[in-house]
């Protein structure tokens, strides 16, 4: 199961660009139907920078979040990895992404959050699929319209592969 996240971008004023190096990241989280999750953990770090943070969103009265998150400094090299588990414990949510921080601009964020089921004794499945060329029939003939029962009835039709 996967949840999506998709960014949101908004633009506001974060003061002179010249003297503020840093801006802001904004995410927008759906939730699937019949999963309850309150909380959402995040953790933004940089590896080469040293630069870390951490927090969470309450997402408990709703199935859709907006969160941004300032005063990150300017740079790429960024990930964001949330966390999140189901209120039954049943579901453990997963996910990261890799961004960049442009100097007084909200930077959008994308992060699949994929989820699996945390109760022991659980199983899988692997889904195989096939798929078949039908037939668009052009023109069916029936003759006799009509007959009587153990009667022979002549049917033709012409198709071409769809």
């Amino acid at each position: 199961m996967a949840i999506a996240i998709a960014a949101s971008m908004s633009a506001g004023c974060l003061g002179d660009p010249s003297e503020d190096e840093t801006g802001s990241i904004s995410m927008d989280l759906q939730i699937a139907p019949g999963v309850t999750i309150n909380t959402v953990s995040w953790t933004i770090d940089n590896a080469a920078t040293g630069f870390t943070r951490s927090s969470s969103v309450n997402v408990q009265y709703s199935n859709q979040i907006q969160f941004q998150t300032g005063n990150i400094p300017a740079g790429s090299g960024y990930t964001i990895a949330l966390t999140a588990v189901s209120v039954d414990g049943s579901l453990t949510c997963t996910g990261s992404a890799g961004f960049a921080v442009m100097t007084a601009t909200v930077s959008p964020v994308a992060v699949a959050l994929n989820c699996s089921t945390t109760q022991p004794g659980g199983g899988a499945i692997a889904v195989t699929g096939t798929t078949q060329i039908c037939a668009s029939l052009d023109s069916v003939e029936a003759s006799p319209l009509e007959t009587a029962v153990d009667r022979p009835v002549s049917l033709s039709a012409v198709a071409a592969a769809g």
